[in-house]
């Protein structure tokens, strides 16, 4: 059994709102991680290397196109790096997969670079796995779009 998720094309309060409208019939499991999803992309928005790093398990791992990061300070090393860097982070969730531990995010990412002002934009899937309630696996799979 798996929870799937469309979002409208702006996250509004609404969206919020509908999603706990919907998983009243669904384990709290299937909220916690909807509600670390939305934790993450907060925490890219906003910039936020501390929460963002405390989503994972101390021995969590992030893997994208040709980096991986082993532990939650590694984390948020690299996403203060990130941070340092770009600016104006925008986040779009599209849609949400849950079954059992582990959920499937699809969403579109618009960061700006602080020295050049290039925007980049991509569409992402990322492959979460949880272990006691925490990240113990991100995987991204980028496309990005220029």
């Amino acid at each position: 059994m798996y929870l799937h998720l469309s979002v409208p094309p702006e996250s509004t309060p609404q969206y919020i709102n509908y999603f706990h409208m919907y998983s009243e019939s669904k384990s709290i499991q299937q909220r916690h991680i909807y509600q670390v999803i939305e934790q993450a992309k907060y925490a890219w928005m906003n910039g936020d290397a501390d929460k963002f790093s405390s989503l994972f398990s101390v021995d969590g791992e992030m893997i994208v196109p040709g980096k991986k990061w082993q532990g939650r300070e590694a984390i948020h090393k690299a996403f203060t790096e990130f941070t340092a860097q770009n600016l104006a982070v925008t986040i779009e969730v599209h849609r949400v997969f849950i079954q059992d531990h582990t959920a499937v995010v699809e969403w579109s990412w618009q960061e700006s670079d602080r020295i050049t002002q290039k925007i980049s934009l991509a569409e992402d899937v990322i492959i979460i796995d949880f272990e006691n309630h925490l990240i113990r696996r991100w995987r991204e799979y980028i496309d990005n779009l220029g």
